[in-house]
């Protein structure tokens, strides 16, 4: 008898806090987090994978997001193309034709000022045919403060977190038109 005392209460408690996580799940946005492919093939590095691991950990975290495991599951995918230290490097990335096809056709590239000791992580979000960039730094200062990859990627998320908050309706919209 008091073992079932004991199960109903936990029912009482768990059900609804399971429920209510179930109901903030279906209004999180689903975000797909991944490297970039390139002719079938996952074209990645350990850098690269260790951004998407750090991405994934901090979207994770905030109550608007859920992670999607396919690219098919997702309201948004967010594709990690890689991260570099200082203004020339970024330059380069920006000019580099690797990802131009797929990665930057139509997307509005963000225009980030960087100074020699940024440390960034770039990434390109996409919806439907909408594609943005959205670039995560950290200031690395010698002898004052370090920046670091998972403060790229916390910025990062933050701006991606500010965008979905803006186009929340139309994301969740797009779910129930398919």
């Amino acid at each position: 008898m008091k073992t079932r005392v004991v199960m109903i209460l936990l029912l009482a408690v768990c059900l609804p806090a399971g429920l209510s996580a179930a109901k903030a799940a279906q209004g999180a946005v689903a975000v797909y987090v991944s490297a970039p492919m390139k002719d079938g093939f996952v074209d990645t590095d350990k850098d690269t994978q260790d951004s998407v691991k750090d991405v994934k950990g901090r979207l994770s975290g905030m109550n608007e997001f859920r992670i999607a495991t396919s690219r098919e599951d997702a309201d948004v995918v967010l594709t990690v193309l890689m991260r570099d230290t200082g203004s020339s490097a970024f330059g380069q990335r920006v000019t580099y034709s690797g990802y131009s096809n797929s990665y930057y056709q139509n997307a509005q590239l963000t225009s980030t000022p960087m100074v020699a000791q940024t440390r960034w992580v770039t990434a390109v979000m996409e919806v439907g045919e909408y594609r943005k960039e959205f670039t995560g730094t950290s200031l690395s200062i010698p002898g004052a403060r370090m920046g670091t990859w998972t403060e790229c990627a916390k910025n990062l998320a933050k701006d991606l977190k500010a965008w979905v908050v803006a186009n929340r309706e139309q994301l969740l919209g797009r779910r129930a038109g398919h």
